[in-house]
């Protein structure tokens, strides 16, 4: 395995634990899957935490349909799975497009957490920029990302 990805695992696992410490309490654990921008392919998933049994499975698909649907939407400019989310189905916002990369993480209560969760340490490892994420994602991930920002 590469070893920016091991370092970026490794800092999303810190991220996660200090959202769930501080912000989003009610949480324990999820699931983060990363995909090929370029055919869609899932390259790698890792449990992040730990998940109640009962949520492990739920976690697992949703973290896997987000990716999916954000590299279904890729040709139309989508960079966020919120851009193409719909509740009703049970599709969330919680994967972004970062680089090369498909991100998609479920576990937080609020898919825009998971989103921030990901592009703090997406910005952290040097991925991404704090502007681009202020000026590119929907407004409840800003939201929330500017909230673990400030812990």
């Amino acid at each position: 395995m590469d070893r920016q990805l091991i370092k970026f695992i490794s800092l999303l696992d810190s991220e996660f634990r200090i959202a769930i410490s501080t912000i989003y309490k009610t949480a324990r654990g999820g699931y983060l899957v990363i995909r090929s921008k370029k055919d869609g392919r899932v390259l790698f998933v890792v449990q992040i935490g730990e998940i109640p049994p009962e949520k492990v499975q739920k976690y697992f698909d949703y973290a896997l349909e987000k990716g999916a649907r954000l590299y279904i939407h890729l040709p139309e400019g989508h960079i966020s799975s919120f851009q193409s989310a719909n509740e009703a189905k049970n599709q969330f916002g919680g994967a972004v497009l970062i680089g090369d990369y498909i991100l998609s993480f479920s576990g937080i209560p609020l898919a825009a957490a998971d989103e921030a969760t990901l592009l703090q340490a997406a910005v952290k490892m040097g991925y991404t920029t704090d502007e681009y994420v202020l000026s590119a994602f929907d407004p409840r991930t800003i939201h929330e990302y500017k909230r673990l920002r400030q812990v």
